[in-house]
């Protein structure tokens, strides 16, 4: 599988999705065939076909698409009204950093657009969307509709660690979670606890328990959902244990 990432990824991208978790609630641009071209990266190691190191002296990129910066005060609306005027559309905004990805003119190379982008009112950056190929895939069958690990860089930082090696705990502070969903009943630890906001916050038995909330469940599957079983989707940490 091949997929693009931006520019916000650069450093110690591998392990982003933990920090940026709660970027699960932006929507992404659909997901499509990935068209790719060279791009002459002077000083910097190129990218093989298989997304590792090589010797090229290029880097492998997105086609049609690149990342733009504006300065802060620049509304989304005024950011669409430059790049539609020459020519570029805005396709994505939200992201960390002030980053939003642009659309390229039909059949426009990256390489031709980057100092156009550069040059336009407002930007203060322009980066390419870079592509690297996905080596560690869950198979369970939704993991296609989890944009938020495209945008997380989840695929990636699976390719380090997986969970497996780091057991932890997540302790989800909510509602209750359905015990008896198939990708979350293996992964529940402990007893859950209930803490009344009225008694100064005192802690007590769960008893009887807090009824399974649609919320919480989703939270904790995108958390910890049992992964590469074949069932539903994946969770962030496939070795992570649920209270």
């Amino acid at each position: 599988m091949l997929t693009s990432f931006s520019p916000r990824n650069r450093s110690g991208r591998a392990f982003r999705a933990l920090r940026y978790a709660a970027l699960l609630c932006f929507c992404a641009v659909p997901a499509r065939a990935l068209k790719v071209e060279l791009l002459p990266a002077p000083g910097r190691t190129g990218v093989s076909a298989s997304g590792g190191a090589g010797s090229a002296g290029v880097l492998k990129v997105a086609s049609g698409r690149a990342f733009v910066r504006f300065a802060p005060e620049t509304s989304s609306g005024t950011a669409a009204e430059v790049l539609s005027a020459a020519g570029f559309s805005l396709l994505e905004t939200g992201y960390p950093g002030g980053w939003a990805l642009a659309g390229l003119p039909e059949g426009m190379l990256v390489a031709t657009a980057l100092p156009v982008l550069r040059a336009l009112p407002g930007v203060s950056a322009a980066e390419p969307s870079g592509t690297y190929r996905v080596r560690k895939r869950s198979s369970d069958p939704g993991l296609a509709d989890q944009y938020g690990f495209r945008l997380t860089d989840t695929f990636r930082a699976w390719d380090y660690n997986t969970g497996a090696s780091t057991m932890v705990t997540v302790a989800v502070i909510d509602s209750g979670i359905d015990s008896s969903h198939p990708d979350l009943a293996s992964k529940l630890s402990g007893v859950s606890q209930f803490f009344d906001p009225n008694s100064g916050g005192a802690r007590s038995a769960n008893d009887p328990p807090t009824p399974a909330c649609n919320h919480a469940t989703r939270v904790a599957g995108v958390a910890a959902a049992a992964a590469d079983n074949g069932v539903g989707i994946a969770g962030v940490s496939w070795g992570a244990r649920l209270i």
